[in-house]
């Protein structure tokens, strides 16, 4: 959701995407709304198959040839992306001002290649060709600022020679490397154990600090969002269904499925209590509020309407008939 009076780095409005397939067309986005401002860390949240993966990827245009945005705009330091040409979009901004982490830092890497090569060539791709010790110097630099040791030895190794902690280190030193606006972290820690999880956050945290990048932040787990995110948006079945502060999401759930979500965490006694129902198929998605047949909550009109994003507290957005109090 956009504020009024505020220009967001990134604006993602009324996004819809479908995929054809050989059994239909898959529904996978419809109408989605979320923004990013500078300085920011905007955590995406929602099971697997909410539509996460598939926003970011429209936001930077690499979705599948089977994909198709059908509508809506993805406005970045005011352009919008969508209408970009392919050539303005790999020259500006794709790499350059808004970068990726990916989720799996081994397969993201050449295995056949040193580190010091793979950084040099990202350089040299986005522009930056520099004399070879200038180019050592900037890597350096920002080794260091992601904490790895000895950085200068470093570039003669190779990516299994690297922990996963430390190889997702790299991915997002590369991610730095040309001083983006945003940075895509695309579920960053789920390979990771769960010290080393708190190690990346806590240096992801101290980069948004000091450099002031914002950042759009995807995972399925609250717990890694409760530790980094600023705010947050809350997806099921490619709909946008809360929008707020971390903080309030946490204590003050606006919409039934954001509760549902916090109510199934695992509990201090090693309970866990699912979400009634199952999510449903994107093929044949239900009409309406998607999270309705699974929804306590639910009225007649969920079923024949999608319901309108509400501002329930400032800058707490819910979209539901009858959000929670």
């Amino acid at each position: 959701m956009v504020r009024e009076g505020k220009h967001p780095l990134l604006a993602v409005e009324e996004l819809s995407v479908q995929f054809l397939t050989d059994r239909g067309v898959v529904r996978a986005l419809e109408k989605v709304n979320l923004s990013v401002g500078e300085g920011e860390v905007v955590g995406l949240i929602g099971e697997s198959g909410s539509g996460k993966t598939t926003t970011v990827r429209s936001v930077l245009r690499i979705l599948p040839p089977s994909a198709e945005i059908t509508e809506g705009s993805v406005h970045f330091m005011g352009r919008d992306l969508l209408t970009m040409s392919e050539k303005e979009l790999n020259a500006k901004v794709r790499g350059r001002a808004i970068t990726l982490v990916p989720q799996d830092p081994f397969n993201s890497m050449n295995p056949v290649f040193t580190v010091g090569t793979q950084i040099r060539d990202i350089l040299k791709w986005k522009g930056g060709v520099d004399p070879e010790d200038k180019d050592t110097e900037r890597i350096t630099d920002v080794l260091r600022e992601v904490q790895i040791p000895s950085p200068l030895s470093q570039l003669r190794k190779y990516p299994h020679q690297f922990s996963g902690g430390q190889r997702q280190r790299l991915m997002i030193s590369m991610a730095l490397l040309p001083h983006p606006g945003l940075v895509i972290a695309d579920e960053p820690t789920t390979a990771l154990d769960v010290t080393v999880e708190a190690q990346i956050l806590r240096l992801f945290r101290g980069l948004v600090e000091e450099r002031g990048i914002s950042v759009l932040f995807i995972t399925h787990d609250l717990g890694v969002a409760s530790q980094i995110c600023t705010r947050i948006v809350v997806m099921y079945a490619g709909q946008d269904m809360e929008d707020a502060p971390a903080e309030r999401i946490f204590v003050l759930p606006g919409h039934p499925y954001t509760r549902e979500l916090l109510e199934s965490l695992p509990r201090p006694d090693g309970n866990i209590r699912d979400i009634p129902g199952e999510v449903p198929s994107l093929l044949h998605p239900p009409s309406g509020c998607r999270f309705h047949p699974r929804c306590s909550m639910a009225e007649p009109r969920c079923a024949r309407e999608r319901p309108p994003k509400v501002e329930i507290h400032a800058g707490h957005w819910v979209r539901c008939f009858r959000p929670l109090e």
